[in-house]
């Protein structure tokens, strides 16, 4: 029944992958940060479909730019 767990911590890590079928995705530092190459503040954003297995997901930049956008599972597929 698991589809995915967020977890968030104030890193540099943003990213999502799944794992036998479960997606596990870090949030996005919400401080700025020092370094000119380090992402924007922001925040992960996740949207659940009523009665579906189906989820939608992004980083929301404090600039208000979408980022990183993907859902599931269609993003998780194997490539052929």
């Amino acid at each position: 029944d698991v589809m995915g767990t967020f977890v968030g911590h104030d890193h540099i890590n943003d990213y999502i992958t799944a794992y036998h079928g479960i997606a596990l995705a870090y949030g996005r530092v919400t401080k700025r940060m020092k370094g000119a190459g380090d992402p924007l503040a922001g925040g992960r954003v996740i949207v659940l479909k009523r009665g579906k297995r189906e989820f939608d997901t992004w980083i929301r930049q404090f600039d208000g730019e979408k980022v990183l956008k993907c859902s599931y599972p269609e993003s998780f597929k194997p490539m052929k």
